[in-house]
């Protein structure tokens, strides 16, 4: 799987956020826009998604911004991934469990936990 530039600009922001925050405050859209060279309207969508997957809180106001919902570490790159570019299931049995007779047995299911 390839991650999109969706996935990659996603990736970038939340870490500059996790970065940046500090004691609490909000980084501003434009700032990390600017740090990570990518376009406002863009993160604007990208930040939008994050927000109603539960990734990212905003503050409002004057002095508002963007925080992560909980610290860093407990952020998991493929719950980022998933939101962003969709499923990571390399084979249909993970999903549908109907799909294969052999799912029970079948090495590929293992990678489900690599993504």
């Amino acid at each position: 799987m390839k991650i999109s530039t969706k996935g990659r600009y996603g990736l970038r922001a939340l870490m500059d956020i996790a970065m940046h925050a500090r004691n609490g405050l909000p980084v501003f859209l434009a700032d990390v826009a600017r740090r990570q060279d990518i376009s406002g309207k863009y993160l604007e969508q990208i930040f939008s998604t994050l927000h109603r997957a539960g990734l990212l809180n905003t503050v409002r106001g004057r002095k508002g911004g963007y925080l992560l919902s909980r610290p860093p570490e407990k952020i998991r790159l493929k719950e980022i991934i998933t939101v962003l570019e969709g499923s990571c299931t390399l084979v249909d049995c993970v999903t549908d469990q109907a799909a294969c007779a052999k799912r029970e047995k079948c090495a590929a299911r293992a990678t489900y936990g690599l993504c």
